[in-house]
């Protein structure tokens, strides 16, 4: 596994696990993640199944608007343009269809956290890393998140990988999954970070 030293002048150390590809990146990366929570074989299908089942005819609306406006933004190639005056029945079959149709996006996995009772029920977040930078870095949960997946998007090719960071207790081991008060540190160390380098750049 390629290890990236000194992201963006950070002193993290992160590995990077190409899980898949083919428009369903992100859904891999978040199986592969929860198969290590539970313990268990989980699929990318399984992961949008989740999603398709977390869309009521209370939320859909809501969500179509979300997905509309990240792509007024950023449309992946071969994705479908959702319409707010599609069906409940014809956006989860969307939402459902492997490959390019419909790609994971950072509101993707917001809306799991927030919307979907199972990743609630298995207190499952995510922490994203971006291409951008660690400013760019953002932390998906609320106070009964205890479960935190670590994903790294490329901004430039919307592409989606795990991410291993090492975690030292009596030895150093690689971890996709990090618990609410690793994360609360790591969330510390980009602030020291991100300080450090302002500081540094002000007497460039």
């Amino acid at each position: 596994m390629p290890i990236i030293r000194g992201w963006s002048g950070f002193a993290i150390d992160m590995s990077l696990v190409e899980c898949g590809g083919d428009g369903d990146c992100l859904f891999h990366c978040v199986a592969a993640a929860m198969g290590q929570i539970l313990n268990c074989q989980f699929s990318m299908l399984h992961v949008r199944n989740l999603l398709a089942q977390s869309l009521t005819y209370d939320n859909v609306t809501d969500y179509v608007t979300q997905v509309r406006e990240e792509h007024d933004h950023c449309l992946p190639a071969g994705s479908v343009r959702l319409n707010v005056e599609y069906s409940l029945d014809i956006v989860r079959a969307i939402v459902e269809l492997p490959g390019h149709y419909h790609q994971g996006t950072d509101g993707t996995l917001r809306w799991l956290a927030k919307c979907s009772e199972w990743f609630r029920h298995n207190q499952v977040g995510f922490v994203v890393f971006s291409s951008f930078g660690p400013s760019y870095t953002s932390v998906i949960g609320d106070d009964n998140t205890r479960h935190y997946i670590l994903l790294f998007n490329s901004s430039e090719t919307c592409h989606w990988q795990l991410v291993y960071l090492p975690i030292v207790k009596e030895t150093v081991t690689w971890h996709c999954c990090i618990t609410a008060d690793v994360c609360a540190e790591l969330q510390s160390v980009l602030q020291r970070g991100e300080l450090k380098n302002m500081e540094t750049n002000k007497h460039i």
